[in-house]
């Protein structure tokens, strides 16, 4: 029996005007409106395919978790099919990064049936550590783990045992599904790109531009070396899907992965990156306005250039998505 009092719940406290600005400012790149109530295209188009997998098996009563929810992009839009078919269930947000789950917490907070757990925070050493599904969830078993964009950035070492960790906090037969745009494959078709893909194209003109040698010059050595280390890691590029495939399979779960194309435009992708958090591969140019023209010159010019190793058509280029649906079996 699901037991509401022994989940760690989590409320935003303490966020600075910044760290509230950077979650809103990427929610936009999501949704056309602050309610969430018009996904833009792109962000529709990938999460369609996981919704529709979560409602071939969700039934009344189940409790699931959404792993990674960051600012709720796929939560909404679960929350509304949801409520179209008036189920009862309860949903749990689970995401480390307070700034981005506070705007899943303004759009949701007043829903009962939804709960939030920062998965970042103090433990029961009192040392502040990436916590545990069990002990977010006190013990409670859980019947469906979604998690949309998010398994791609967790790094290899860690990946085998947060599948053990979803194994183990499954019911019986209960479902990881999940999805990403941003995970190779050696069957990736001609003129399709992964999600990050410009991004990182972006991060290597970034590297070669004068202009920004200019920016540089303005800090020592140590903190050069500091910034670049960070802006690899923001857009960094994950194990193919027969990685992610076996170690599901290692960790006893069953399924199948499923793709879809989905198409993003350069317009959308200057919304994605006007997020302070995700412009940091530009950090060096501290006025934000201006980091962020910068940024847009550049896709400008990726878009423009046929040399370029992204294929594009026209101001839009296809993103490769997998969508995974994986039982636990004994």
């Amino acid at each position: 029996m699901f037991d509401s009092s022994k989940i760690v719940n989590w409320k935003p406290t303490n966020l600075s005007s910044e760290e509230t600005l950077d979650g809103q400012i990427y929610h936009r790149s999501l949704y056309f409106d602050d309610l969430a109530l018009k996904a833009r295209k792109w962000h529709r188009d990938a999460t369609q395919p996981l919704i529709n997998l979560v409602l071939d098996k969700i039934k009344n009563g189940d409790v699931i978790v959404d792993y990674g929810s960051g600012t709720g992009g796929s939560a909404i839009e679960l929350v509304k099919k949801l409520d179209d078919l008036d189920l009862d269930y309860k949903l749990i947000l689970v995401d480390p990064l307070g700034s981005w789950f506070s705007k899943a917490y303004d759009l949701l907070k007043e829903r009962p049936n939804v709960f939030f757990c920062k998965s970042y925070g103090k433990n029961l050493q009192g040392s502040f550590a990436f916590l545990t599904l069990d002990e977010l969830l006190g013990g409670n078993k859980v019947d469906l783990i979604i998690s949309s964009s998010t398994i791609h950035l967790i790094p290899e070492n860690i990946l085998p045992s947060l599948f053990s960790e979803f194994y183990n906090n499954l019911s019986d037969e209960g479902n990881f599904i999940w999805s990403s745009g941003d995970i190779p494959s050696k069957i990736l078709p001609s003129g399709c790109n992964l999600l990050h893909d410009p991004y990182r194209e972006i991060l290597k003109s970034i590297r070669n531009n004068s202009l920004y040698h200019n920016f540089e010059s303005s800090f020592g050595e140590a903190s050069i070396i500091k910034m670049r280390k960070r802006a690899d890691n923001i857009f960094p590029l994950s194990n193919d899907i027969e990685y992610y495939t076996n170690t599901l399979h290692k960790s006893k779960f069953k399924g199948k992965v499923f793709t879809e194309i989905v198409s993003k435009s350069i317009e959308e992708c200057k919304l994605f990156m006007k997020t302070p958090r995700l412009s940091e591969v530009a950090s060096l140019i501290t006025n934000h306005e201006e980091r962020n023209d910068f940024i847009n010159k550049l896709l400008n010019n990726l878009f423009d250039n046929s040399d370029s190793d992204l294929f594009t058509n026209g101001k839009n280029y296809r993103s490769y998505w997998h969508y995974g649906v994986f039982e636990r079996v004994q």
